[in-house]
């Protein structure tokens, strides 16, 4: 664990909230991220102040944000509605936990929700726990747990279980937790013998699940019903409020009986029908059980990997669709195929490959660095009279999926100049260096006016494994409509050896000829 700042609690959504204070959080933030060389980043409560933000925006590698709050209406999003959107924006995926929560959140942003749930440990939370302490043995017991803070509603639970007192019916309330409001409750039961509060616990509250009657949740806010997942693991009958949040858990009649929200008289008449009957309890207790294993940590963590696959997945792989259309085939049926370089100009072999183009009469895309056309313009500026198709490679041949906002749009802006500088024309396809991909460099291409491009062949000429064995590769693995990726440059060398390329390009020519294939250039 790394700490960053200093945790303020804060009253916010009916709540305790905590926002993180300190003098150098984002210095601190940056080091942390940089030091520590993430896969993968996870922000939870992705647009909480203060470190969530920060987390976004200064991570380099492709980040995952899970939302877990619902929420009737927010003032602080409706105000900042865009500063809010833009960092939402800059997460590779928005996961939420439950449909309630994507419902708070769609008042005011546009996100592509994928909903992962909670996850419980069914192993721990089983209905063969040992009998904890404070539970009497001789009643029947009405459990809550959880923090007492107002929208837990233990004030309303206690006003009911008394009421199911007076129905003449025998129980013990057992309270478990703690919190800031402890007195205020503690004058509610008013000193009442059959109100435990047992205080706050952790490795015994499958315990205290396991061996209530029931379990009365009586919440008035909540995006998900973690508590509820932990007593119907342990077999347990629920009795909750009819929110949104619990209703993505649970139905009325199958694992709970659910009552109107602040119903004190509905919540009592429900816990008489369950202390009444064994057999309803049961009934719903096995089912809550079977219902809770759809949530057991195995299956959640599939679906988190699999977010977290899909966030690498349109990072790493070249055409990938998550992060923008990419065009990386041609669209046609006919025997064409499309020659592309990368990294240029080269001083060397960017000469020799026109010059076999323009024996052939074959016109292809270039794919030229801003600071390398910034060194050889004249090279650059022949291909583009020679007929063939300029792109934007970026300028300083980076991997931008690990850059943020304004990085890639100066590197793709600085390029387009350059090219436009020294070739008169403006670059309509744009090419990420090794294909890496952010969720932003896409729509920026594209308000430059630029197609983002991959590929459908590359054969590692890079590697120099000589001439006649890029020809091969080259040949051998094209199809018709692909898409032919080779260097005419090294993008991190300016002078870097690319002749063995340039010898490799007329053989490729001829050989694909002679194979009835036809050169296109990039469809606009």
């Amino acid at each position: 664990m790394i700490r960053i700042g200093r945790s303020q609690p804060i009253y916010a959504n009916g709540s305790q909230a905590r926002i993180t204070l300190g003098l150098s959080l984002r210095k601190d933030m940056r080091r942390v991220l940089h030091d520590g060389r993430y896969d993968i980043v996870h922000v939870h409560s992705p647009l909480s102040p203060i470190l969530p933000m920060l987390a976004i925006e200064e991570a380099d590698c492709p980040t995952i944000g899970t939302f877990h709050t619902y929420f009737d209406k927010s003032l602080g999003y409706q105000l900042g509605r865009k500063y809010f959107q833009k960092r939402l924006d800059m997460l590779d995926v928005a996961i939420a936990v439950s449909h309630s929560t994507t419902i708070a959140l769609d008042r005011y942003f546009e996100a592509d929700w994928t909903i992962i749930p909670n996850g419980i440990d069914i192993n721990l939370f089983n209905p063969h726990a040992p009998f904890p302490p404070g539970m009497r043995r001789d009643v029947p017991a009405v459990l809550f747990l959880g923090r007492f803070d107002p929208r837990n509603g233990l004030t309303t639970l206690i006003d009911s279980f008394k009421r199911v007192r007076g129905k003449g019916r025998e129980a013990q309330l057992v309270v478990v937790g703690d919190g800031p409001l402890r007195k205020h409750y503690y004058r509610a039961a008013a000193g009442d013998p059959d109100i435990t509060f047992v205080g706050s616990v952790l490795k015994e509250r499958p315990s205290y699940y396991a061996h209530a009657a029931m379990y009365a949740c009586p919440t008035t806010k909540a995006s998900f019903g973690i508590t509820l997942l932990e007593s119907m693991a342990c077999e347990t009958p629920v009795v909750c409020s009819d929110i949104l949040g619990f209703r993505d858990v649970v139905k009325d009649g199958r694992e709970a009986l659910m009552v109107p929200c602040g119903d004190r008289n509905a919540l009592a008449d429900a816990m008489v029908t369950l202390l009444d009957d064994e057999t309803l309890r049961t009934r719903l207790g096995k089912t809550g059980r079977r219902e809770s294993e759809q949530y057991s940590w195995p299956r959640v963590t599939a679906a988190a990997l699999a977010a977290a696959g899909t966030a690498t997945y349109g990072a790493f792989y070249r055409n990938s669709p998550v992060f923008g259309s990419v065009l990386h085939q041609l669209p046609t049926s006919a025997r064409d195929v499309s020659l592309t370089f990368d990294d240029g100009p080269n001083p060397y072999a960017t000469p020799l490959i026109l010059d076999a183009l323009e024996r052939a009469n074959v016109k292809a895309t270039f794919f030229f660095l801003g600071r390398h056309v910034e060194r050889w313009p004249d090279i650059a500026r022949r291909a583009a009279a020679e007929g063939h198709q300029i792109g934007n490679h970026g300028y300083f041949h980076r991997k931008l999926h690990f850059r943020g906002i304004s990085y890639v749009r100066d590197d793709l802006g600085r390029g387009k100049r350059a090219i436009e500088a020294a070739c008169g024309v403006t670059p309509a396809f744009f090419r990420a260096p090794h294909g890496f991909r952010s969720p932003w460099v896409t729509p920026i291409a594209r308000s430059m006016g630029q197609k983002t491009v991959g590929w459908s062949l590359g054969v590692w000429d890079t590697d120099l494994p000589g001439a006649e064995a890029i020809a091969k590769r080259t040949v051998d693995g094209a199809r018709p409509g692909y898409i032919l990726l080779l260097h005419d440059g090294d993008g991190y060398d300016p002078v870097g050896d690319r002749t063995q390329t340039a010898a490799a390009v007329p053989m490729i020519v001829a050989e694909l000829h002679e194979r009835g294939y036809s050169f296109a250039t990039l469809p606009r």
